[in-house]
């Protein structure tokens, strides 16, 4: 009966289906009682389809009641024939498959310009998160362009690929902060004691950080092995843990940019031979000198709001809201073509800097080439040369 009324729906549509209810249901016994679909606020019953009397899902054409991150209905399935599954009709075949083939596509180009603009093997591994977010990212969507039906939660593979991506992502931001903030205060021509050791503090829990997400993280996909309800809380486990050190690597990096902005102040007056009371706009040349700085530190502004963007959409929302986290299937794959646009855009913006940095070695500028630093005492010195073995010695301790 049920498969023949899913004939019936696909053939003539909406209005001549609730009439093939109304008409069959009734002669059929024990059916006039009715059962209710889930129901996933603001979604109406069933999404797009329509809720029989057994609290089945029927939908329409192209769409199928979804099984991914569905922990919410019945027992786990495989099969989204099942008579059993009374969730909303979200799942598009057609369209994940193309998200995931976009994904994969942009995935394979970052990992290769990641490689090909390294001028060493050695320089990837301060970007390992992010190395292996791209890998991963290749191998789940090739893996699931191969099989459509490798579910998350379902095939304990994919879920595995899926969880350890979305992880190893987070990692790698919070590296690429690390070494953004470590590029700013290296020492071209000013420095500070005071930053360098907030950014080695950070670097320190980052890392731990880093080893309690990638430990939590994997009760993602061991969620694949239990039952739907402990299910259900090991992956909002590993959305938390993802969440959190997020917004732990947003908040240090505000805390930097501030403490930053700080001290360059402190050494452009130290440059002005000004007062803290002095306005800088009275020595052009010098608010030029602060502003070239100013420029440089609010660009992690600019990669700040996305990722604040996308961890809500990501992990916020999916941990407390159920009719979001039914979207995941979708959420996932995309979060992975952003990655890797945003690895294109920030290798291409590191391109461009290391030729204006050559060409600024080759002409020179600036109203003073002697290098100031901060000491932790707050106190401005000059610097005749810049201890280059000490730069390179103190890279692995704060990258």
């Amino acid at each position: 009966q049920h498969k023949s009324e899913v004939e019936v729906f696909q053939r003539v549509g909406v209005q001549e289906q609730l009439w093939c209810y109304e008409e069959n249901l009734k002669s059929c016994p024990g059916t006039l009682l009715r059962m209710a679909c889930e129901v996933f606020r603001p979604l109406d019953e069933c999404g797009q389809g329509l809720c029989s009397n057994n609290g089945t899902c029927i939908c329409p054409e192209g769409l199928e009641p979804i099984v991914e991150f569905n922990f919410f209905v019945g027992d786990r399935i495989s099969d989204l024939d099942s008579d059993n599954l009374g969730s909303p009709c979200l799942h598009n075949e057609n369209l994940l498959q193309f998200i995931y083939y976009v994904s994969g596509v942009c995935g394979i180009v970052a990992l290769a310009v990641q490689i090909s603009l390294a001028e060493r093997i050695a320089v990837l591994r301060h970007v390992w998160g992010n190395v292996t977010t791209l890998v991963l990212q290749v191998i789940g969507c090739a893996y699931r362009s191969a099989d459509p039906e490798a579910f998350f939660g379902v095939d304990a593979f994919f879920t595995f690929v899926a969880v350890n991506t979305l992880s190893f992502s987070t990692v790698g931001m919070a590296q690429a902060f690390a070494n953004y903030m470590y590029a700013l205060i290296k020492g071209e021509e000013w420095s500070s004691s005071r930053v360098e050791k907030y950014i080695q503090g950070y670097d320190k829990i980052s890392r731990i950080g880093i080893v309690f997400l990638l430990i939590v993280a994997q009760f993602g996909w061991i969620a694949s092995f239990v039952k739907q309800d402990l299910a259900l809380v090991f992956v909002k486990l590993f959305l938390w843990a993802n969440f959190s050190i997020s917004i732990g690597s947003i908040i240090s990096c505000l805390v930097f940019v501030r403490k930053y902005k700080q001290d360059l102040d402190t050494v452009a007056r130290f440059k002005g031979n000004l007062s803290p009371s002095d306005d800088l706009s009275t020595q052009p040349e010098l608010e030029h000198w602060v502003y070239r700085f100013t420029k440089k530190v609010n660009i992690v502004y600019v990669a700040l709001i996305p990722f604040a963007c996308v961890c809500v959409v990501l992990y916020f929302l999916p941990a407390v809201w159920p009719m979001w986290l039914l979207f995941m299937p979708y959420l996932t794959p995309l979060s992975g073509i952003i990655w890797g646009l945003l690895n294109l855009i920030y290798l291409r913006a590191r391109f461009f800097a290391k030729r204006r940095k050559r060409n600024r070695e080759n002409g020179g500028e600036g109203r003073n080439k002697f290098p100031k630093r901060i000491n932790q005492g707050g106190e401005v010195v000059r610097v005749q040369t810049l201890d280059d073995e000490e730069l390179s010695a103190g890279e692995d301790e704060l990258i």
